[in-house]
């Protein structure tokens, strides 16, 4: 089964005429990130004598001018793709599909995944929990990827035996009268993005026909309910499968691409142009912190990625009302970029030898608890409220955040003061810790068990002395 290879972007966007097979004219291309239009008319207005040059490119379709406008449009044009679900493709097993039940188990060629990703790109994996974690990271994960791609370009044939194959969920599955090939509506790998990505990955250095790999699909209606149990046996964070039905990469992603914020470490190409030409940016890892610390018993929780103390009651009851996802992501946005239009400007203040220590300030983890504090204190809203019941808790972190992306629109100075006292607070908390020695690694350590273990609501209060000081 032979699908047509993903369409450049530039060719959506360019005059098709400029690619035409004739070669015996030259043509011309400009590409500018910033915006021609009035560039263009001052020449075409002007007397010069290379105009009618160019209008006889122009007439004859060999030159075409392409600004930041329009390569910003058709780049997230082509993002998009990664947040739409393939409507329907087919799959065809070696040995034809073995059947139980919803559950059917068959043995496919690489060739086909690479195929279906060609064509439908990221989007294959909407409803997976994680994106492709690539293979240069030093991470369990990314090693194991490593390997996958040394034995398809070594071993290709020794894949199927080394392998666990993929899981796909497909709401409709219709067999084929030989059985050979299935039809699968609203279809998504759920389990084993690695696993394709590195064939993808090997496929673009020396493509093999010899490569096969296991595919479960189960048929199913409720996505969320196979995807978490195809991730549960794996090296997935118990964390992040509890959070992945309203937070995963796929999600966030497609919100900021929908607002024209790029969500940085992105894994295709498309993600990185957009993250150069995005004017507001913005890290996945920094939306997830702020995330957890919302959603936990304490906001000191986001420290710990291996805890049990989200809240998932409290997530039931916050999302089950229409649209509070996207709001909550446009909220988080506006609070991370905030709080990272500051820590630069903090980091230069207090830089020097006697600093270094709080380098770690600029981690996702650490930004996440300052923006948490900045906009508890700038709103007088302590986060750190107990509130056993989930429906109250929910209601409770509604007005918090909304009241906060009204200071950010209406009153952001006061935001950003307060970010500088939280800022502060935390360093003078760390200070105290520095006549202990040991090196910095271990004051380093001594200041992350201080701030995880100091209650928040005592470094609200400290930040509020100092705005009142005020």
């Amino acid at each position: 089964m032979k699908r047509p290879r993903q369409e450049a972007i530039l060719t959506r966007i360019f005059d098709a005429s400029l690619f035409a097979p004739d070669r015996s004219k030259v043509r011309y291309l400009i590409v500018s990130l910033s915006r021609t239009a009035a560039v263009v008319n001052n020449y075409e207005s002007a007397n010069l004598s290379t105009r009618d040059f160019y209008r006889a490119l122009k007439l004859e379709g060999r030159l075409a001018i392409v600004d930041g406008e329009e390569l910003w449009r058709a780049a997230r044009s082509e993002y998009s793709r990664a947040f739409v679900t393939p409507s329907s493709f087919d799959l065809h097993s070696e040995q034809g599909w073995l059947k139980q039940g919803n559950v059917r188990i068959g043995i496919v060629a690489a060739r086909e995944l690479v195929d279906l990703y060609r064509e439908y790109g990221d989007g294959l994996f909407y409803e997976n929990i994680r994106s492709f974690l690539g293979l240069d990271r030093n991470a369990d994960r990314a090693t194991v990827n490593r390997r996958i791609l040394t034995t398809v370009r070594e071993s290709p044939e020794e894949l199927l035996a080394r392998n666990n194959g993929i899981t796909v969920r497909a709401s409709t599955v219709t067999d084929s009268e030989g059985h050979d090939d299935v039809h699968l509506v609203s279809p998504s790998i759920v389990n084993g993005c690695q696993t394709t990505m590195c064939l993808v990955q090997a496929d673009e250095a020396a493509p093999s026909e010899t490569v096969y790999v296991t595919v479960k699909i189960v048929e199913s209606a409720n996505a969320w309910e196979v995807t978490h149990s195809a991730n549960y046996q794996n090296r997935v964070k118990q964390i992040d499968l509890d959070l992945a039905r309203f937070m995963r990469p796929q999600l966030v992603e497609q919100v900021a691409a929908s607002r024209g914020i790029a969500l940085g470490a992105g894994n295709s190409k498309i993600s990185s142009l957009l993250n150069e030409i995005a004017a507001t940016r913005i890290t996945y890892d920094e939306v997830s912190n702020l995330y957890r610390g919302l959603f936990s018993v304490r906001p000191n929780d986001l420290f710990d990625s291996n805890y049990n103390k989200l809240r998932s009651d409290v997530l039931d009851a916050f999302h089950a009302t229409d649209g509070a996802s996207e709001r909550l992501f446009d909220q988080i946005f506006a609070l991370g970029m905030a709080a990272a239009e500051n820590l630069p400007d903090l980091r230069k203040k207090y830089s020097g030898e006697e600093y270094q220590v709080f380098e770690r300030f600029m981690k996702a983890s650490y930004a996440a608890y300052l923006s948490l504090l900045a906009a508890s204190a700038a709103t007088r809203i302590n986060l750190d409220t107990d509130q056993p019941e989930a429906a109250t808790r929910a209601d409770f972190l509604e007005r918090f955040m909304r009241a906060t992306t009204q200071l950010l629109a209406d009153e952001r100075p006061a935001f950003d003061r307060a970010f500088r006292y939280s800022y502060q607070a935390l360093k003078e908390t760390g200070l105290t810790l520095l006549g202990e020695g040991g090196g910095d690694q271990a004051v380093g350590q001594r200041l992350h068990a201080v701030i995880t273990k100091t209650p928040f609501g005592q470094q609200y209060r400290q930040v509020l002395l100092r705005l009142d000081g005020d």
